[in-house]
C-alpha cells in the first residue's frame, strides 16, 4: 500500500474545549505503537480497511503522520473526496483513529491543518 508522509493531524490549541500544548503532542507520540491506529471514515464506528497510521511525530505546534492507504482511497484523496483529517483521542491523550473527513458539512475541529492536495500525492507516489 502507498504511503502518505508527514500528514498534518493535529496541532496545539484549544479544540472541543480541551486545550492541547507540545507537552501533550509529545505524550501523544509517545504512546504511539501500543496498539494499531486505523483510519475510517468520518468520527463512525465502520473501520473498513480505510488505511492505518504507521508512524508519527511532532514538528514544532504540529502532530505529523504517516499513512498507509489502499490504492483506491489514495484515488479519493485526488478527487477531493476528503475535505481533512481529524483524530480521534481517548480520555488519556491516546491517539485512537484518524477520520477521513468527507462531505461540504464535515469539517475536522482542529483548524489550519494543512490539506493533502493533489500536488503533494503526486510528489509523494512518483
Amino acid at each position: 500500500m502507498p504511503i502518505l508522509r508527514n500528514v498534518e493531524i493535529f496541532k496545539t490549541g484549544t479544540w472541543n474545549d480541551h486545550s492541547y500544548s507540545q507537552t501533550d503532542l509529545d505524550h501523544i507520540v509517545a504512546r504511539f505503537g501500543q496498539h494499531p491506529v486505523p483510519l475510517k471514515m468520518n468520527h463512525g464506528v465502520n473501520f473498513a480497511d480505510f488505511g492505518q497510521v504507521t508512524a508519527l511525530h511532532r514538528d514544532g505546534d504540529t502532530l505529523l503522520a504517516d499513512l498507509d492507504v489502499p490504492q483506491d482511497v489514495l484515488r479519493e484523496f485526488r478527487l477531493g473526496v476528503y475535505t481533512g483529517l481529524s483524530c480521534e483521542l481517548d480520555e488519556d491523550n491516546n491517539l485512537h483513529a484518524v477520520g477521513l473527513v468527507t462531505g461540504p458539512g464535515n469539517r475536522p475541529a482542529v483548524k489550519g491543518l494543512a490539506p493533502i492536495s493533489v500536488k503533494h500525492l503526486e510528489e509523494t507516489f512518483t
